[in-house]
């Protein structure tokens, strides 16, 4: 779209600096090309806005899609989603917030999962702090590790929640990726796409087989819940403004 903004952009200055029209007579050249700076710069943002939101409703379905499919297993107990943990207070005065897509608790451990509505080849940078994403048409971009955004995720629960239940990480990507090479070493990690969701889940529970008393775990999910209650829409607004800036700097 930006390159048809550009072709556009460059036929209105050619067309204005033919044959001196009357606009052009009577406003200097730099003058003009100002406004239309102003003008296809506006344009582009707008078009910026409307595909970023695009996405971010694609991203908040597929996250709604993996919690529908996760709320009728028969081991889910309980479910958070979109659950905002507030961490502390900053030197400022403002609350340190942390977003989790969805945690499921079963009577074998807590899986802390973190959706990525993402098509096309993923691979890790050479520091593994980014993923690379390769689009079909040939563009790429980098963002946020999940796995590292993840564990991130885990350690404030703990803090939260205590040490006593097992959780476990899991990713979950659409159908569209192409994780073949996200190879992934840790125990407490898995990989997925939604495809392979509940295969997936099945493995994790035949891994952690220690099954954790119903009270402990109703305590857990109180202590979360009441976290995810004391934080604030000011707060939300704010933890939304630092991901975009995060984002747009990645």
């Amino acid at each position: 779209m930006e390159k048809y903004f550009k072709i556009l952009y460059e036929l209105i200055i050619i067309a204005l600096s033919i044959n001196g029209f009357i606009l052009l007579v009577k406003m200097p050249f730099q003058i003009l090309r100002f406004i239309l700076d102003i003008l296809f710069g506006s344009i582009k943002r707008r078009e910026e806005k409307r595909i970023k939101e695009k996405k971010d409703k694609a991203g908040k379905e597929f996250e709604n899609e993996i919690v529908n499919i996760i709320r009728i297993l028969p081991c889910c107990e309980k479910l958070l989603a979109n659950c905002y943990l507030k961490k502390g207070i900053t030197k400022k005065g403002e609350a340190k917030v942390t977003e989790v897509d969805i945690i499921v608790f079963t009577k074998k451990c807590l899986i802390v999962i973190e959706t990525k509505h993402f098509s096309g080849n993923i691979k890790r940078d050479i520091d593994d702090r980014k993923l690379i994403f390769e689009s079909e048409n040939g563009g790429s971009r980098e963002s946020q590790n999940p796995i590292k955004q993840n564990h991130g995720h885990i350690s404030f629960i703990k803090r939260i929640i205590g040490k006593k239940i097992p959780i476990v990480s899991l990713i979950v990507f659409s159908n569209k990726a192409n994780i073949s090479t996200l190879n992934n070493n840790e125990r407490d990690v898995f990989i997925c796409k939604k495809n392979s969701l509940e295969e997936t889940i099945e493995k994790i529970l035949i891994q952690n087989n220690k099954e954790i008393d119903i009270s402990v775990l109703n305590k857990a999910y109180e202590k979360l819940s009441k976290s995810n209650g004391r934080v604030t829409e000011q707060d939300k607004k704010e933890h939304l403004k630092y991901a975009q800036k995060k984002a747009n700097n990645e």
